[in-house]
């Protein structure tokens, strides 16, 4: 079988997601980032959120960017909407407000979730439609999350959906979304819309989302390597949850994380 030369393209930069210290105060987190030797953030937004709520960004994005860039060398780099709202109008309020505040923060990219549904339907294209220019008018991208249980998940669909909406992106989860099982056509397709990834070791079973680094089979050195045949030079962001009934602690899986993707830059 063939096998891909070992990752040596352009250095990515790994950042961390919010989402690996969810049960911290944001001061927390950052004394872990800073720990942890990282200079980019994602920030993860939604209701229950110790760090950012929508209400919070909608308030005053000159203040929340303020709060959100208070430690010197630590960065928000990326904003994950986690919300997919029945009141679509909400939802586009919501992320107007989180566009501004990605302005202010220099940040280029907002990341949303697809519907729980299987099929990019009417209403799934017209919210996407409506996502899609509302984050054009502040200059900010839109990327859709390769999410399970929804359309995005489903290499077709997703396909699909970017090829009727040619300015939509792609936030990679290979756990979701296992990229190197697809045909070469939509592994292109794909990779040509990925603007930002999120990284976890997870192994095939239901309750196998997430294990131990190393312990699981996401191929990262090959996910890498075809980044960067795609020309990818933007975050990997370390995306392992931090979930009461984890059977292991996060901190430290998430140090073992970067040093394996740094040991592949």
């Amino acid at each position: 079988m063939f096998t891909l030369p070992t990752y040596k393209g352009p250095i990515m930069i790994v950042a961390c997601s919010t989402l690996c210290f969810a049960r911290h105060p944001l001061e927390k987190v950052f004394e872990f980032l800073t720990e942890l030797d990282f200079t980019r953030f994602e920030v993860v937004v939604h209701d229950h959120s110790l760090h950012l709520q929508p209400d919070f960004a909608i308030d005053d994005p000159h203040r929340t960017s303020g709060y959100l860039k208070q430690r010197p060398g630590i960065l928000p780099s990326g904003f994950y909407y986690r919300e997919a709202r029945r009141d679509l109008a909400r939802e586009i309020s919501e992320v107007r407000n989180l566009a501004t505040l990605a302005r202010h923060c220099q940040v280029p990219l907002i990341t949303v979730m697809p519907s729980s549904t299987i099929d990019f339907n009417i209403r799934e294209n017209e919210r996407f439609e409506a996502l899609l220019a509302t984050t054009a008018r502040e200059g900010v991208e839109l990327a859709v999350a390769t999410h399970g249980g929804t359309w995005a998940a489903v290499p077709e669909t997703l396909a699909s959906a970017c090829r009727h909406h040619k300015s939509l992106s792609v936030t990679l989860d290979p756990t979701h979304l296992p990229i190197l099982d697809l045909s070469a056509d939509l592994q292109n397709l794909i990779f040509e819309r990925v603007a930002h990834v999120h990284l976890r070791d997870s192994g095939k079973g239901p309750s196998q989302f997430q294990t131990r680094v190393g312990k699981g089979q996401v191929e990262h050195g090959r996910i890498l390597n075809l980044l960067e045949r795609n020309g990818y030079q933007r975050l990997l962001s370390i995306d392992i949850h931090d979930i009461a009934d984890s059977p292991f602690p996060v901190f430290p899986e998430v140090r073992k994380m970067k040093f394996l993707l740094e040991s592949l830059l």
